[in-house]
């Protein structure tokens, strides 16, 4: 079963859905440009890594991100464990161990698709999904714009993917307002830039994916891509519980309502 919205599913955005949607939804863009990419070429899921540490007398949780791994590859049954601190006490002539606990902390990763050249190993795109923390004021955001200003200074196609109504939007010059927008940077081209800004009630644009000049632009059908997470996840039977957020505007709950009455 498809996602019956016609485009971006505003109940993806809620914070406690989203990094589980973020992951399926790059997996699943990782897997629908291999289907189709020309022979060449090789797509792979990269990671950075922050770690964040929050403490209990923290109200709310304070993010520190303490740690930044950049450009390495997603490595697949791989898994973190807790560590425990081990302090020694004198009692006596004897040491004794005294078992304590590192604070609490939550690894949360970045994620994003590279295009590389098979032969020569070397990007020619990068895609990003964006995520809340790209568009919230702070360290990630900072971090973010400045690895995006290292691309667009580079000979890397750019394409980024905003799915996210809430936050402050990526900084365009001449873009107009809209609920999402997917911008394409192509190298030749810059500084411009070619954006697709599109509402909650539209569907979601066939993103051209730039290569090499020798190949043409790979066309991406991202609501393809969103309702193969849809449909995979079973979300029908879980995202409906709470209301989307950012909340939204009466008439289009309104509209949202009357397209949810079909499940």
């Amino acid at each position: 079963m498809p996602s019956p919205f016609p485009g971006m599913n505003p109940y993806f955005e809620q914070p406690g859905r989203w990094r589980g949607f973020h992951n399926k939804f790059l997996t699943e863009l990782n897997y629908a440009i291999m289907r189709t990419i020309a022979p060449g070429y090789y797509v792979d899921i990269e990671e950075s890594l922050t770690i964040d540490i929050t403490r209990d007398d923290d109200a709310p949780p304070r993010r520190r991100p303490k740690l930044m791994i950049a450009d390495v590859a997603v490595r697949r049954g791989m898994r973190s464990t807790g560590g425990t601190a081990v302090a020694e006490a004198r009692t006596g002539n004897r040491l004794q161990s005294v078992v304590a606990r590192l604070p609490d902390f939550v690894r949360v990763p970045h994620r994003w698709l590279t295009i590389r050249d098979l032969k020569g190993k070397k990007v020619v795109t990068v895609i990003e999904v964006l995520s809340p923390a790209n568009k919230a004021p702070g360290k990630d955001r900072g971090a973010y714009l400045d690895k995006r200003e290292a691309i667009f200074s580079s000979d890397a196609h750019f394409v980024e993917i905003d799915l996210l109504r809430g936050g402050e939007p990526m900084p365009f010059e001449g873009c107009p307002t809209s609920d999402y927008r997917i911008a394409v940077s192509r190298v030749l081209q810059r500084p411009s830039v070619e954006i697709w800004p599109f509402g909650l009630r539209d569907p979601i644009p066939i993103v051209p994916v730039p290569l090499k000049p020798a190949d043409p632009e790979l066309p991406i059908d991202l609501k393809a891509v969103l309702d193969s997470v849809y449909d995979g996840g079973r979300s029908e039977l879980t995202i409906y519980d709470d209301p989307p957020e950012p909340p939204l505007a009466r008439r289009d709950a309104t509209w949202a309502k009357k397209l949810l009455t079909s499940l």
